[in-house]
């Protein structure tokens, strides 16, 4: 039973969703706090 390795892309893919989602969120809460 070898476990199969994942797709270098899916797991690129994954990683840079995430951070892409965490830095936008962020981005728009840093200048929502700063309009306000």
């Amino acid at each position: 039973m070898s476990p199969a390795p994942e797709p270098p892309i899916m797991v690129l893919l994954g990683g840079g969703a995430l951070l892409g989602a965490y830095w936008l969120r962020k981005k728009s809460l840093i200048s929502a706090a700063q309009t306000s």
